[in-house]
């Protein structure tokens, strides 16, 4: 780079050259600059510097968790641990399969344990799954664990359109020996194949502690379906899970619907391998991911300066029976509650259901009809062929099982 000479005469000597950053003006104008330099270097540090805090203030301290249950089906499917849940009214989901005890439905093979539906007139006959007024009594035969009569009972009434549940599968829960507040659950799974196929891990509160569903919460750490996908944007399908958290005042005041989101794999589905589905919830958050945190479904931060019920704007809901109630008024932890008690953790395959309405226009049953299993029997050669002959490809295969406590 050149430097500008100037003619600058001193007293007595002839003019000479010298450098114009030397002269009164130059240096003047130098000064400047530095000042303007200096000031920019400053200004760029002070917001390294801010983006550098912010991102230390947002880690959190990792949790000390203790481990309460790690059960990788070594010793086969341990009762002390797990509760199978049998009943027939499908759980308020309008899913068509009977949950049972049977070891056709929840076995474990090879140190993994299958969750496997089958078809119901496979285990009962088919002269008695298709006899009109045949009827099935969970209560009488002492296996259902419903209080409910109505949820124990399955019947053939041709009159109003009526069947025995078509499907038989399995619904496993620690409920009786497993729950946490605060901690972590991983579950390394791979999912089922075969249309209409429900799978989930998902989470309870142990005890309605703020009343009935979703006042009380529930955690699904993971949702999918057995179907091909038709696009690579098929939520219902098994190139997609689903991870959602819900909490409300009432079913039609329910949160969830804001707080889901889903994760897909455009090759290798996910019945195609085992993966790690995994909840960390602490008082701050709750986050779901598959395999490690970059693979992030879903994450939740809890408010920090309003409680729950205002943060969903539950006060705002206009319904014709009334205001809706806050729940959580009496909770210790307003801005986590429901979120702040014991859940035990669930595994399922479930068949059909409100999970596939709305979001299908190929569904093999009418979701307003009053029998919709019927409809959905009644189309068996459109989806039992999607099945597969092997109950271990047709089931969830879960390899192993854990859950921490925040201690």
């Amino acid at each position: 780079m050149s430097q500008t000479l100037v003619n600058v005469k001193a007293a007595g000597d002839d003019a000479r050259p010298v450098l114009w950053t030397n002269t009164k003006r130059g240096k003047r104008i130098h000064r400047r600059n530095s000042q303007i330099f200096y000031f920019g270097v400053c200004l760029g540090l002070a917001a390294v510097v801010g983006i550098v805090l912010d991102g230390v203030l947002r880690i959190e301290r990792s949790d000390k968790l203790c481990l309460v249950l790690d059960d990788d089906f070594s010793r086969g499917l341990d009762p002390s641990v797990w509760t199978r849940e049998v009943q027939t009214s499908g759980y308020g989901t309008g899913q068509f399969d009977w949950t049972t005890d049977s070891d056709n439905n929840a076995f474990v093979r090879d140190d993994k344990l299958y969750i496997v539906p089958t078809l119901t007139n496979e285990s009962i006959g088919a002269a008695s799954f298709e006899r009109e007024g045949h009827t099935i009594d969970l209560g009488q035969l002492g296996t259902c664990t419903s209080p409910s009569t109505a949820n124990c009972i399955a019947a053939n009434n041709a009159t109003v359109g009526q069947i025995i549940n078509p499907v038989q599968s399995a619904r496993l829960t620690t409920r009786a020996s497993h729950s946490i507040t605060f901690g972590k659950v991983s579950v390394r799974a791979k999912l089922p194949t075969g249309d209409w196929l429900w799978p989930a891990i998902w989470m309870m509160p142990r005890e309605e502690t703020y009343g009935g569903w979703p006042a009380s919460g529930e955690i699904d750490i993971m949702e999918s379906a057995g179907n091909r996908p038709r696009h690579r944007m098929d939520s219902r399908s098994r190139a997609t899970v689903l991870s959602t958290f819900q909490f409300g005042p009432a079913w039609y005041a329910n949160a969830g619907e804001r707080h889901t989101a889903s994760r897909s794999r455009w090759r290798g589905y996910f019945d195609s391998g085992f993966h790690d589905y995994v909840l960390e919830w602490n008082e701050h958050r709750m986050r779901v991911y598959i395999d490690n945190p970059n693979n992030l479904v879903k994450e939740f931060r809890f408010p920090k300066k309003q409680s729950m019920w205002h943060y969903g704007r539950f006060n705002e809901y206009d319904h014709p029976d009334g205001p809706l109630r806050n729940p959580w008024i009496r909770s210790t932890r307003p801005n986590v509650a429901p979120f702040d008690q014991p859940f035990y953790l669930i595994l399922d395959v479930a068949v059909g259901g409100q999970f596939f309405n709305g979001d299908r226009s190929d569904l093999p049953w009418n979701p307003s009809s009053p029998q919709p299993a019927a409809l959905f029997w009644r189309n068996v050669d459109l989806w039992y062929p999607t099945w597969p002959a092997s109950h271990t490809d047709r089931g969830m295969a879960i390899d192993r099982v854990r859950m921490w406590q925040k201690c």
